[in-house]
């Protein structure tokens, strides 16, 4: 049982000073930035250049990462890694990645990804090099981490709450492509509902979490955070987010279950619901009719699998199992679904998304990976996954932590769950997919400083 094997190791008492060394007062603040400023960074005149400049940022704090812990390796004559299964499921995704990308028709834009999206193999090694930044720094090189991180990915939130909030009052500063603003959906700093949705989900359960710790100071505070978290997310219309959230939430319901703490986090995520609820339902009264129709609309459509958003979304899946079939191997080659497309395209997919529109992305994140890097990367992609997730399960239940970091750790671990499980029905993008490698990373890392380093052998020899 992963509970027991961590158990096992001792208490380490938080306290205020969070690194020691410069090395990882580098790696802290870069994992801070890769939680905030990919998400903050927008250009709202040209979607491109509004990619372009979140690429450029995860690519420059990924390589910074990678130029500290090379000095670092220098400097004391090896890499200071505790070696796991996750850091060797993740060397041999990136290595199938690259040959993927080598193999595809477009290597150019298969390792750089399209002009749009940046979501090539570059785009791969940034969100690798966010999970080792994380797992380094949480695996025993700083105190509390989790905590640490989970109060920056809720404070980093803040802000992008108050944009949509902002927007569904109309009174956004600033002037984006009009079709942006036709829906009636809120996007804020992200460009895109479905990606504020995801972000806002995991950020809002994340704020639970660290309500749910009795001793922390402003608890009321973090309960009002996951509050304005699911309004946000209701605002953005996103069906996958409203799912996540509630999936979520009943993951969270395991580790409060093993602390007896469950009616204290159904209590917080009523009020938060009330509370998030409540809010958009006041903002879409004095909001634009567009607003109050698609909130309506996308209720409704949760439970017609004929609505015409869902039949789009199936013909895509049908449309990327097709080409799936024809490339089991190696797939297409990363963000290079979009060029493939026309080969594939059906009287469905025009029916239901129209015949002007292509589909660059599966809007699942297991089919892109099987589309873009074969089969052999959805299970990599999905082991990896999974056994994160399942080894974080342990790591939120862990009796020998302090309760700050063991609900923070619940917080980030619920959060994972809930991206994981929105992200099998939609599409992610750069800022927020980083984010979750970071919560993934920190989730392996801790799992690792917890385990037992020396555990004692079975037999009945000396040890």
């Amino acid at each position: 049982m992963i509970r027991s094997n961590l158990t096992t190791s001792p208490t380490t008492h938080c306290s205020p000073d969070i690194a020691s060394g410069g090395a990882n007062t580098v790696l802290v603040t870069l994992l801070l930035a890769a939680v905030s400023l990919p998400i903050w960074a927008m250009r709202p005149l040209d979607f491109v250049k509004f990619g372009d400049i979140k690429y450029q940022l995860v690519m420059g704090i990924a390589l910074t990462a990678g130029l500290a812990l090379l000095v670092e390796a220098v400097a004391v004559g090896g890499f200071r890694l505790r070696a796991s299964p996750s850091l060797w499921a993740l060397g041999v995704l990136v290595i199938d990645g690259l040959a993927a990308s080598l193999a595809s028709e477009d290597p150019t834009v298969a390792v750089t990804g399209n002009l749009i999206r940046r979501d090539g193999y570059l785009m791969l090694l940034g969100n690798a090099m966010l999970f080792l930044i994380a797992y380094s720094v949480s695996a025993g090189r700083v105190r509390c981490v989790a905590r640490m991180l989970a109060t920056a990915v809720v404070l980093a939130a803040l802000p992008v709450w108050a944009y949509a909030f902002a927007q569904s009052l109309g009174a956004d500063p600033f002037v984006w492509e009009p079709f942006r603003g036709e829906s009636g959906r809120v996007f804020s700093t992200l460009g895109n509902p479905i990606f504020l949705g995801a972000y806002s989900m995991m950020a809002s359960l994340v704020a639970l979490g660290l309500w749910m710790d009795r001793g922390r100071r402003l608890r009321r505070w973090w309960l009002a955070a996951a509050a304005l978290g699911v309004g946000v997310t209701g605002l953005t219309a996103s069906r996958a987010a409203w799912l996540g959230l509630a999936l979520g939430c009943l993951a969270l319901c395991w580790p409060a279950l093993r602390a007896r703490a469950l009616t204290r986090l159904v209590v917080g995520a009523v009020a938060a619901a009330v509370l998030g609820v409540s809010l958009v339902g006041l903002l879409a009264w004095v909001g634009t009719p567009a607003q109050r129709t698609m909130l309506t609309q996308s209720v409704q459509t949760l439970s017609d699998p004929g609505a015409g958003r869902n039949a789009g979304r199936v013909a895509i899946w049908n449309i990327t199992l097709e080409m799936i079939r024809d490339h089991p191997y190696l797939g297409v080659g990363p963000d290079l679904m979009g060029a493939r497309f026309e080969e594939y395209r059906t009287a469905g997919y025009d029916a239901a998304e129209g015949e002007d529109r292509i589909a660059d992305k599966p809007h699942s994140v297991v089919l892109e990976w099987g589309v873009e890097t074969g089969i052999p990367g959805a299970v990599l992609f999905s082991g990896l996954v999974l056994g994160v997730l399942y080894l974080g399960a342990g790591v939120a239940t862990a009796a020998s932590q302090e309760a700050a970091e063991r609900w923070a750790l619940a917080g980030i671990w619920a959060a994972a769950v809930a991206y994981m499980g929105q992200s099998l029905i939609t599409v992610t993008a750069i800022g927020v997919d980083g984010v979750w490698w970071v919560l993934l990373g920190t989730l392996s890392g801790a799992f690792v400083a917890l385990a037992p380093r020396n555990p004692a052998p079975s037999h009945g020899g000396k040890t």
